[in-house]
């Protein structure tokens, strides 16, 4: 029987990976028991990792080897630092920082509170000082009584006399006709006019038809006996241009028409004012004075009717036997609201007076007064 024992081969690759592992355990739990590593060390690595799956260790023969263990006298002992409380200050802190959690076996070094500057007191400021009055030294001589200064006499001044102003008084208009009797012939007279009692400083001539804008004017101071022509400023006439002068024979003939304004002393006379009109110290008409009509918008019947002769008419006059009363047409604007004639019948007969010879409705008409029955 053979006693020789085997020849030892040395530690397999099991044992030295073992052995690897128990040495790396005590050198761990070495720096947990100094307290290098914290307790927690690795937990959260470890319950994020997946959980190994345990395999199977093949039993073998292990030699159990003392772990190392360190004297306790070499241990190192940490010595605790001292911590500094902070003096209380007046100030109150704004925000205070969260406390962080202590990690075990680490110390926690708060921070040294800076000292809080005491106020200073202001110094008061130093009082302004008071300047001392100077005296006044009185004067040794009297002044000099001041000179006196003469008063000037004021100058009377002479008062202007306001100017009257005259009323503008009523601005009206009167229109007069002076009818011819069939025993009176008037052609050719002078004819005088009246404003009230006033006598006019206007005087006429009688025309047959004729149609004149006059303005009357009077004073109040002038005495004139009468209505006579002696005295007055001016005679006026109007050129006949082939008017028909009446003659000594009866027969009706158009009569002449004055249309104007009054004023005596230069202010418009009131409403109502008469105004006559006297041929040989004899009244021959009257009128009022009225307002101004209203001008009509559109022309009336006559002047549609004789529009076609336009500016070759003059006047046309028309005589109603029934009424014994005269009626005129004059196309110019001034007599647009006077105008008496406003319609003309059929076969009515009508002094037509105008410029030159004109056909007018299949009638020839010749320059100067016509006496026509109109178709």
């Amino acid at each position: 029987m053979d006693d020789t024992q085997p020849e030892y081969a040395g530690p397999s690759r099991l044992e030295i990976i073992i052995l690897v592992l128990a040495i790396a355990g005590g050198v761990v739990g070495g720096l947990f028991g100094f307290g290098i590593l914290p307790p927690d060390f690795g937990s959260e690595d470890l319950a994020s990792s997946p959980t190994p799956t345990a395999v199977p260790t093949p039993s073998f023969p292990i030699t159990p080897k003392p772990s190392p263990t360190m004297d306790p006298a070499l241990e190192p002992v940490r010595e605790p630092t001292a911590t500094s409380l902070p003096s209380p200050t007046l100030d109150p802190t704004p925000d205070q920082p969260e406390a962080t959690p202590e990690q075990p076996g680490e110390p926690t070094i708060l921070p040294e509170p800076a000292p809080t500057a005491s106020p200073s007191a202001s110094p008061d400021p130093a009082p302004d000082p008071t300047p001392t009055p100077t005296a006044t030294p009185l004067p040794t001589t009297a002044p000099d009584p001041p000179t006196p200064v003469p008063t000037m006499a004021p100058t009377a001044t002479a008062v202007p006399v306001p100017t009257p102003t005259p009323d503008v008084g009523f601005d009206g208009i009167y229109t007069l006709t002076v009818e011819q009797p069939l025993d009176e012939a008037y052609a050719g007279k002078i004819i005088s006019f009246k404003i009230g009692g006033d006598s006019a400083n206007q005087t006429a001539i009688w025309q047959q038809g004729q149609t004149n804008e006059l303005d009357l004017t009077a004073s109040s101071l002038a005495l004139i006996p009468g209505p006579s022509t002696g005295g007055l400023e001016k005679v006026y006439t109007q050129p006949a241009f082939g008017a028909l002068l009446a003659s000594p024979i009866r027969q009706p003939a158009p009569p002449p028409v004055f249309q104007g304004t009054a004023k005596v002393d230069g202010v418009p006379v009131p409403q109502g004012t008469v105004v006559t009109a006297w041929i040989d110290d004899k009244q021959v008409g009257s009128a009022s004075v009225v307002t101004k009509p209203t001008t009509p918008e559109s022309l009336t019947g006559a002047g549609v009717f004789f529009r076609p002769l336009g500016n070759k008419l003059r006047r046309v006059w028309s005589y109603d036997a029934t009424l014994r009363v005269w009626d005129f047409y004059d196309p110019r604007s001034g007599f647009a609201a006077t105008n008496t004639l406003t319609e003309i019948l059929d076969g009515e007969i009508v002094w037509i007076d105008v410029r030159e010879d004109v056909e007018f409705r299949r009638v020839g008409l010749f320059k100067g007064w016509n006496l026509v029955a109109m178709p």
